[in-house]
């Protein structure tokens, strides 16, 4: 589980990037908490893993 009060979901660009590969482009923190299990953020790169599907995401900072 993420801390809500965490400084990288908190970055807009986070919520943007969150907001199309989650949520068909527009943000809504229900939606990322019912499909998403896990967001990996490395330096150049952040990697969302979905809660229900076999599947990820890759998307570049």
């Amino acid at each position: 589980m993420v801390c809500g009060c965490s400084p990288t979901l908190q970055d807009e660009k986070m919520k943007r990037i969150l907001a199309v590969a989650v949520c068909g482009g527009v943000y809504d923190e229900n939606i990322v908490k019912n499909k998403v299990k896990r967001v990996d953020v490395y330096e150049k790169q952040i990697i969302i893993c979905f809660a229900e599907e076999n599947e990820y995401k890759v998307c570049s900072l």
